[in-house]
């Protein structure tokens, strides 16, 4: 295989393929969730249920440990800009050559 391609440009985009194939769908085929549990939407950036504003994704709950409590929009919206200004004083600082703490 070594004179045919590494596994660089041979294996692993074909190890590619076969991961996004295999999570492609959501829930994975055959699988189903518990009776049980309680399915919510939640914030991907708080944790918290999700609200008109923000990125949510589907979790799965025991019963009474779901999020009770709703993030809002303006909250996402700063946690956005705190997050940028951030990101944007650690490029500063790489950019200066200060190594980051």
């Amino acid at each position: 295989m070594s004179y045919v391609a590494s596994g660089v440009t041979g294996a692993s985009p074909i190890w590619r393929r076969i991961m996004n194939e295999l999570v492609s769908s959501s829930p994975a085929p055959g699988f189903s969730p518990p009776p049980d549990l309680v399915q919510v939407q939640v914030c991907t950036i708080t944790g918290e249920l999700a609200c008109a504003g923000c990125p949510a994704r589907l979790e799965y709950f025991l019963p009474g440990t779901q999020p009770k409590k709703a993030c809002t929009e303006g909250e996402i919206k700063n946690l956005l800009e705190e997050k940028a200004k951030k990101d944007q004083a650690e490029r500063d600082k790489i950019l200066q050559g200060i190594s980051a703490p």
